[in-house]
């Protein structure tokens, strides 16, 4: 593999999200309950984008917002973005994307974009990062390894948007 350039991405380059691959095998999915996660099975399938049109209107509405998204490149093929949003609490930004392509999950990238935006919270003077995490084995662990832990107190916006996600805070 190729060592991947990382750059900030405008709100025109967010319509590129469609080069990432989001295929993933899943075969459980985890229920929150206050603090408590639960991981439970559920009938395997094979899963990718099935709502890219809604994904790409999400990010822009962020990027509207001040979100900072940083792309990162093999050649000219976005492999992964990050996302971060400020402001969105009293001394909190969100943690609003985070997507590495198929090829090249596993092999730091995901942490290296997250690393960049954790950066631009701390820099920008947030004591928290929020996040609404896909309720995949993968995704909850990647941020409960990164240092979130559910919230019993979910930003009520959030929850109504995302209410099968994994909420999720981190202090900074």
């Amino acid at each position: 593999m190729a060592t991947p350039v990382f750059r900030d991405l405008s709100l025109e380059d967010v319509d590129r999200i469609v080069e990432i691959d989001r295929m993933e095998h899943v075969d459980a999915f985890y229920r929150q309950t206050g603090c408590d996660i639960r991981l439970e099975p559920i009938t395997p399938f094979d899963g990718g984008w099935d709502d890219l049109p809604e994904t790409i209107e999400f990010c822009r509405g962020h990027m509207r917002r001040s979100a900072r998204a940083v792309g990162a490149f093999d050649g000219d093929s976005l492999i992964g973005i990050a996302m971060v949003t400020p402001n969105i609490a009293p001394g909190m930004a969100q943690l609003s994307f985070l997507h590495v392509t198929a090829g090249w999950r596993r092999h730091g990238l995901g942490a290296q974009l997250f690393q960049t935006v954790l950066a631009e919270a701390r820099n920008s003077g947030h004591t928290q990062l929020y996040v609404t995490a896909t309720p995949t084995r993968s995704a909850v662990g990647f941020y409960l390894d990164a240092g979130f832990a559910p919230t019993d107190q979910p930003i009520p916006e959030l929850l109504a948007l995302e209410p099968e996600d994994i909420h999720m805070i981190m202090a900074l």
